[in-house]
């Protein structure tokens, strides 16, 4: 169904570099269809998401009270936990985080510049 929904990552998209999110959207549509496997291969930490919505709302409807410091706590170690698996897969060669740069908005801007200034330079030494 998410398929069906023309979508590009906007910090890949224009900067050819994937986020510490990338896969998440393929792994919920993973789990919408019931593929739990395939949903953790897209990105192991989409059931922290779900977490994390669920106890929003819990305290956002006051159902739960969660301290300043709890919040604070939850919030550094899901960012933590992000980051860390954003750089093993980085860097460990995974599929799922690749970079782009040459086809991203910022790569074909500087590609752009880098032909105009070296013609200007060949120009200027003939």
């Amino acid at each position: 169904m998410l398929s069906l929904i023309p979508y590009k990552c906007p910090f890949s998209y224009f900067l050819g570099i994937p986020c510490p999110g990338c896969g998440m959207t393929r792994a919920f549509s993973s789990l919408f269809q019931l593929d739990i496997e395939e949903a953790f291969y897209y990105h192991p930490l989409f059931p922290l998401v779900i977490f994390l919505l669920i106890a929003y709302f819990l305290t956002k409807f006051r159902l739960i009270s969660v301290s300043a410091r709890t919040k604070k706590l939850t919030i550094g170690i899901s960012c933590t936990m992000f980051f860390g698996v954003y750089f093993i897969r980085l860097f460990s060669g995974s599929e799922i985080v690749q970079f782009h740069f040459s086809t991203s908005v910022l790569g074909e801007i500087l590609h752009s510049i880098l032909i105009v200034a070296h013609t200007d330079f060949v120009h200027y030494i003939a």
